[in-house]
């Protein structure tokens, strides 16, 4: 009898110890369970992390603060084409899509070169390889944007053997926001209230009204639909931009105080000595349209 009641004993032992070391266990299941538990947080913490980072690498990829006209020393467009100078006009657009142009003159001479030019801008570096200065110069431009400047390094370029004056886009530029003229033009043009009236009406409150022309007749069909809503004043400036892209002097002071006030305009060419035939097909399909609703 004793022998059983020692047995019955030991075996409820066993079994409690059993119950212990299944529960132990469990313990350390839900221990495990309870780590899994931690990682979502740790995982919201990673993502939060990720988005921080994304967010710092648009910022550092938009360009778009560089919209505008730069110069060599920050000069004016009035004292470029009074005493030379470079400038360089240019429009980002999707944060580092950039295309612009370079104008260059020369301070005794009034010799003129340019290049236009289009690429995307990569860790603060564009690269684009041109064929013409306007001298039939070629070389590679190099643009670094960094601290409210643009730097240009032009390299590999191959002066034209034609190219007696020696004159190009060539060497080494450094560009700051150019200044504001003492004498804003476009405060003398009468019709230029109609002109800001129209491009409100149309969205259009940002610095291109300035820094490029109002309308693409250089590279896009028009037609009279696209001017239905447009005061003569707007349909005269579309037809006047055509020319004023060229160089074109006006001699109405009214025009000219117009495009004067723009950064892209760069007179050099008198009337006199003006020929339509630097016009290409879109621009003379649409200055026939312009003259036939103006």
């Amino acid at each position: 009898m004793k022998k059983r009641f020692f047995i019955m004993i030991l075996l409820c032992g066993l079994i409690i110890t059993g119950c212990k070391n299944q529960k132990d266990d469990n313990d350390e299941m839900i221990g495990l369970s309870g780590d899994t538990v931690i990682a979502p947080q740790e995982q919201k913490d990673d993502m939060q992390i990720i988005e921080s980072q994304s967010d710092e690498a648009k910022e550092e990829n938009d360009y778009s603060s560089y919209s505008g006209v730069w110069t060599t020393d920050g000069i004016s467009n009035e004292e470029l084409l009074e005493s030379g100078g470079t400038k360089l006009t240019l429009n980002i657009t999707n944060g580092n899509q950039a295309s612009g142009s370079i104008f260059s003159q020369q301070g005794i001479t009034d010799r003129i070169a340019d290049i236009d030019f289009s690429g995307e801008i990569h860790d603060n570096q564009l690269i684009y390889s041109f064929t013409d200065d306007g001298w039939d110069g070629k070389g590679t431009l190099n643009f670094t944007f960094a601290n409210n400047e643009i730097d240009l390094n032009i390299t590999d370029y191959v002066m034209s053997e034609d190219n007696l004056s020696g004159f190009g886009i060539s060497g080494s530029y450094v560009f700051l926001p150019s200044k504001t003229s003492e004498k804003d033009n476009r405060n003398n043009c009468s019709f230029y209230p109609e002109i800001i009236d129209y491009l409100e009406a149309h969205g259009r409150t940002d610095t291109s009204n300035t820094t490029e022309p109002l309308f693409n007749t250089d590279s896009q069909y028009y037609t009279a639909e696209d001017f239905t809503d447009a005061p003569k004043s707007v349909i005269r400036v579309a037809k006047n931009e055509i020319y004023a892209r060229h160089g074109y002097i006006f001699n109405d002071s009214d025009m000219s105080n117009y495009f004067n006030g723009m950064d892209w305009y760069t007179p050099s060419i008198v009337p006199a000595n003006f020929s339509d035939n630097v016009f290409n097909e879109y621009e003379q399909a649409n200055l026939e349209l312009l003259n036939s609703i103006q």
